[in-house]
């Protein structure tokens, strides 16, 4: 983490604005307070097994579809127009991050 005092002197070299480490120390920790509501929405979903983000455009039954086909050595595009969905959808399940 970049140390509040090398902060300011990025912030004035970058913007020109003299902005002192106490300042940031005080933004830092009304964002903090800010965000805090949304971090505990967040866990409590979590630890609700809620899962977070965008529904899947393919059911476990596609996902698992697809790897096997791809394994078989059909191509992203192949599968992409089948299921009707983006190369990068298709990318992400055969080659998950």
């Amino acid at each position: 983490m970049l140390p509040y005092a090398r902060t300011a002197e990025l912030i004035h070299d970058v913007y020109g604005l003299s902005v002192s480490p106490g300042t940031l120390v005080s933004w830092v920790g009304e964002a903090s307070a800010a965000l805090q509501g949304t971090a505990d929405l967040i866990w409590r979903a979590t630890s609700e097994g809620k899962t977070l983000g965008r529904p899947s455009k393919t059911t476990a039954e596609q996902r698992a579809e697809i790897v096997a086909k791809y394994e078989q050595r059909e191509s992203v595009s192949a599968l992409a127009r089948l299921y009707a969905v983006s190369r990068a959808n298709i990318l992400g399940v055969v080659k998950p991050a």
